[in-house]
Formats: C-alpha cells, structure tokens, sequence
C-alpha cells in the first residue's frame, strides 16, 4: 500500500504538468463545454423527440456543429504545451512565413497565430516608439506565448543577438605622439589634451630632463584617471633622450628643482658631497632618505663623474 501510495503521488505531478491551465483558460473551456452540450443537447431533441424527420435546416445546423467541434478542438490544443504532432501545430506550422516583427500588419499577427487583441497590442508597442531589434526582444511581449516566437523563430528576419561591432575607433587610425619628442602644440593634436595641459606635460618633462616611459605622462598635475584613459592610447615614447645631472658639480638649486628629487634630499645630497666625493651610484643609494622606490625614478636622471 505504501508503495501503491508513493506510486500514485508520484504520476500526479507529472499528469499537472501535462494539463495545466490558467484561470482564464478554464472559464474559456468550461464556456465551450456548455455552449457545445446545449448544441447537442438541441439537436438530440429536435432529431429523436421532437420530430423524427430531420428539418430543412438539418445540413446546416450540421456543418454549423462540426465547425464548433473544430474550434474547441483549437481552444484545447492552443492549452496545451507545443506539441508538433497536434491538428492546431502543423495548421500554424503551414501559415507562417518569412516576416519582420517592425513592419507587419494587425492581420499578419493574427494569421501567426495571435488574437486580434493581443495583435494590436504589439502594435500599439510599435506605435509608442517600441522596436524588435534580435528575434529574443519579441519575449518581453507577455502576450506573445514563449511556445509561439519558438515556432517563429526560423522565419522572424532579425538577428539572432546583438553581434559585437569591430574596435574601429579614430584614435588607432591616427598616428601616435610622441611625448617625449613632440611640441605643446603637436601635444594639443590628442584628444583629451588642451592647451594649458599639453604646456603643463612640455614643462614638467623639461623638469625631468625627458620622458622615458609615457607612463610618466600620468605624474603632470591635472591628469585623472579618466583623462589619462583617453590619453593613453594615443600616446608613446619612441624617442628617449634624457639630460642626466652629475650628483658632484650639479647646483643645489638645480638638484632640488627635480622632480624625484626635492628640497630635503637634495639637501642630504648636498651635505654628503661637502665632505666626500660620490665615488658611485652606490653610495648614493645609502643616503637615508633614498627608498628603493626613490631610487628606481631617480637613478635614469642622476649620475656619478
């Protein structure tokens, strides 16, 4: 029994799934159930109880019933799950045809396999500025069944997806600056960089004594990091020409003034050099205030004589 039990309730989900309908699905049916019982039910009685010879009327009424048969054969099977085998399948299958969901008619809907009602309400989408623009936009319509755009699929003309478009942007068709070579106005040319700024990168560059990476580009004052994105690509450093200072004979003024090396190591430099002579760039790497990070920007720019 407990097996018997577990049996049954395990087919009854499975029958659910096969006979599911909607609130509004069952009114509907239930409706073309009665109304399909009185047409029996009258004909029954005008043909057996009424009177035995069958009226004037009789092929009518008969053709009349059979269409009736016909169209609760459709309600029933647009219920069901897409099945290609059903009557109402392959009578859709054979109406259909190659279509642009843009431009196609209220009528065209319909012989898709759409009620009038819900054909006018894609129309109305369209006419309110909507656009299908890969086959997958027709299932945000919610009165467009998933079932129905799985059987348009092969005929809807639109792209299956968005196809990613080529990188064909102006800055690769352009020539790259040179930032350690080029003139502020040569520098105003990338876009991105105006004036004032190409100024700004031509003067912190002489500061330097020259750029050997454009990474340096990033370091001028007024470059954030969505400009320096921009920048970045239109930008290299072909040429490098750096004007090293000679840590032994270099001002203290002029020292100080470099960017890697400001007042207060320029300072500890200068106090070193007063009573030894730098014999080499070791001994400059000793001074406490070098930090490996220092030195790394510092040692393209300075030297020992």
């Amino acid at each position: 029994m407990k097996n018997g039990k577990r049996s049954s309730q395990w087919l009854r989900p499975r029958w659910k799934d096969h006979f599911s309908f909607s609130l509004r699905e069952r009114r509907g049916l239930f409706a073309l159930l009665v109304i399909l019982s009185l047409e029996i039910s009258v004909l029954y009685y005008l043909r057996y109880v009424h009177d035995p010879v069958p009226p004037a009327a009789w092929n009518s009424m008969l053709l009349k019933t059979d269409s009736l048969f016909r169209a609760t054969e459709e309600v029933v099977d647009s219920m069901q799950p897409f099945n290609g085998n059903s009557r109402f399948a392959g009578r859709l299958q054979d109406s259909l045809f190659p279509f642009n969901p843009n431009t196609i008619s209220v009528d065209q809907w319909v012989k898709l396999g759409l009620s009038p009602r819900q054909a006018q309400t894609v129309i109305h989408y369209r006419q309110r500025g909507g656009c299908f623009r890969v086959k997958t936009d027709l299932r945000r319509m919610k009165v467009i069944r998933e079932d129905l755009v799985m059987r348009w699929w092969p005929f809807i003309m639109l792209p299956d997806s968005f196809q990613p478009k080529k990188n064909t942007s102006p800055i690769q068709k352009k020539w790259l600056v040179d930032a350690g070579q080029a003139t502020a106005q040569e520098l105003e040319v990338v876009r991105g960089i105006g004036p004032s700024l190409a100024a700004r990168i031509v003067k912190y560059r002489s500061r330097l004594g020259g750029f050997y990476d454009k990474e340096q580009v990033r370091e001028v004052y007024g470059i954030s990091d969505t400009t320096w994105e921009l920048v970045a690509p239109q930008l290299l450093v072909a040429v490098v020409s750096i004007h090293k200072l000679n840590v032994n004979e270099v001002p203290f003024d002029s020292l100080k003034a470099h960017p890697y090396v400001g007042y207060r190591l320029a300072r500890q430099i200068d106090a070193y050099r007063l009573q030894h002579r730098f014999n080499s760039m070791e001994e400059l790497r000793a001074l406490p205030l070098v930090t490996p990070e220092i030195y790394r920007k510092f040692e393209n720019y300075l030297e020992v004589r």
